[in-house]
């Protein structure tokens, strides 16, 4: 990622895209909900799974909870 708004921007898209489109093939395909209000629950669930206890490549194949206690645990104190 560069330090520009554009390649911000890039790096945003590419989350984002990833991100839609595991939830498309391992939540939205998996199961037939009828209306907004029946899928409402058990997405939010998968949401919450997903950004908390599972793993991802992107930090190194930690779960964002262990990469979060990682990150506090090494970071250095800054001086103000």
């Amino acid at each position: 990622m560069t330090g520009s708004p554009a390649g911000l921007i890039e790096a945003q898209t590419s989350v984002c895209e990833s991100f839609n489109g595991r939830f498309r093939d391992e939540f939205l395909a998996c199961e037939q909900f009828h209306t907004l209000l029946e899928a409402q629950v058990p997405a939010e669930d998968w949401c919450v799974e997903y950004n908390t206890y599972r793993a991802h490549g992107s930090l190194d194949w930690l779960t964002p909870d262990a990469f979060h206690d990682q990150w506090i645990t090494n970071r250095q104190p800054t001086l103000s």
